[in-house]
């Protein structure tokens, strides 16, 4: 999940009652480039590179 440092501290009660076995990490991270499929030949490639990048939690 990637989202704000709000949205994560909200849902991470509910993620460590769901968890019984295993790790929970929660970290900071730099997106260099992401890409989607496309849905249909109308709709245009979304592309993000690391000149738009933001910190999670801007």
């Amino acid at each position: 999940m990637i989202d704000t440092q709000q949205k994560i501290d909200a849902v991470l009660p509910s993620i460590y009652e769901m968890v019984s076995e295993g790790l929970i990490e929660v970290q900071d991270t730099e997106v260099i480039k992401y890409v989607s499929r496309r849905t249909s030949e109308k709709e245009p490639d979304v592309m993000t590179d690391a000149s738009d990048r933001k910190s999670v939690g801007e």
